[in-house]
């Protein structure tokens, strides 16, 4: 019942902080769980080409970028884990597993390694007032050029 509702979740809320008790708390308050997941359907909406990129845009920009990033970046850290076959990977969102092995499946590694150094490097220049704008749209063309089909392997 409930109890195991809470159990799931609590376990979700440690795999997304990486087990971190106090940003458990902080993930709660702000929502990141729900965020995280939703943040995951949205690249699998963007790779199907199933949602204007623009709403995309437009949708992460309601949050802070800093949140934004940190999604995909955890994202990005399960794609590059499943993507790579890691036996038993420690995943950021297990709950979303599902949609991350279907974007994993046929994803370019070497794009997306890419994609998470372009990312990381964004993230730390977070502190130098970065035009959200400007970073979404970025990371959202970057994103369908990685999921274009010509990109994926075995296809030509």
């Amino acid at each position: 019942g409930s109890e195991m509702c809470i159990r799931d979740r609590l376990g979700a809320l440690l795999s997304l902080t990486g087990g971190a008790p106090l940003q458990v708390l902080r993930a709660v308050e702000e929502n990141w769980l729900e965020d995280a997941e939703q943040s995951v359907a949205k690249l699998v909406e963007l790779k199907q080409r199933k949602v204007n990129p623009m709403h995309v845009v437009k949708h992460w920009a309601e949050r802070p970028l800093e949140s934004v990033l940190n999604d995909i970046a955890r994202a990005c850290s399960d794609l590059l884990h499943l993507g790579t076959g890691a036996v038993q990977p420690r995943l950021f969102l297990p709950r979303v597993r599902n949609e991350l092995q279907s974007l994993a499946n046929d994803i370019n590694l070497q794009g997306l390694y890419r994609f998470t150094d372009e990312l990381n490097l964004l993230r730390r220049q977070m502190s130098h007032n970065l035009n959200s704008q400007m970073v979404l749209e970025k990371l959202v063309t970057d994103w369908l050029a990685l999921t274009r089909t010509a990109n994926r392997p075995g296809v030509r």
